[in-house]
């Protein structure tokens, strides 16, 4: 549940540890929304070359597992130190699985950049400091999903829904940072294909 006050980072880091056991149940039962994730990235990086990747926010690693089928060298980094133990421990091997803020990490280059429903749970007072980091470990190109603003909105009206940082983000959060080459809406998220502004 959304806190009405500003909440501190490692309030966020507790609420995901504690989030924990709701991701896990995405392995039990096939989540909609995670294959719809997969059809994007497959639908984007299928034979394009990419040698290396930055999953921001990858939660307990389905998105970063299946960013490996590419045959790409694949990084992910989560703020909630149980997630990333418990993506090393159901998919132990290929994927360099980091515990830590992104707003202040520094990982390298990386040819695609991917933050699937992660903007809309960053803090406010974050969220330049974030966007700025997605630019600055981009080398290539950004896959990003964030819900279509006027769900988020109505979704706040809901507080039992919301987790504990849930805000309408709108695409100008990338605007000095990313030219938007190509966004799909569907009913409650949009579809991003960022590239730096070099």
């Amino acid at each position: 549940m959304r806190s009405e006050k500003p909440v501190t980072i490692d309030e966020v880091r507790k609420y995901y540890n504690e989030f924990n056991p709701h991701l896990l149940k995405d392995l039990e039962h096939k989540n909609s929304r995670l294959v719809e994730i997969k059809r994007f990235i497959k639908k984007n990086i299928a034979r394009r070359g990419y040698t290396t990747a930055l999953d921001v926010g990858c939660g307990i690693g389905i998105t970063s597992e299946f960013l490996r089928k590419f045959d790409i060298a694949v990084t992910a980094i989560d703020l909630s130190d149980v997630n990333i133990m418990t993506a090393k421990t159901i998919h132990p091997g290929e994927v360099d699985y980091v515990q830590g803020d992104f707003t202040i990490a520094k990982l390298g280059y990386f040819d695609l950049v991917c933050a699937f429903d992660v903007v809309e749970h960053i803090r406010p007072e974050d969220l330049v400091q974030f966007t700025s980091n997605l630019y600055k470990h981009c080398a290539k190109i950004a896959l990003v999903t964030i819900p279509r603003p006027d769900v988020a909105k109505k979704n706040q009206e809901i507080p039992e829904i919301l987790q504990i940082v849930d805000e309408a983000v709108t695409e100008d959060a990338f605007d000095d940072l990313f030219n938007i080459v190509w966004k799909r809406m569907s009913d409650t998220y949009i579809y991003y294909i960022l590239l730096p502004r070099r």
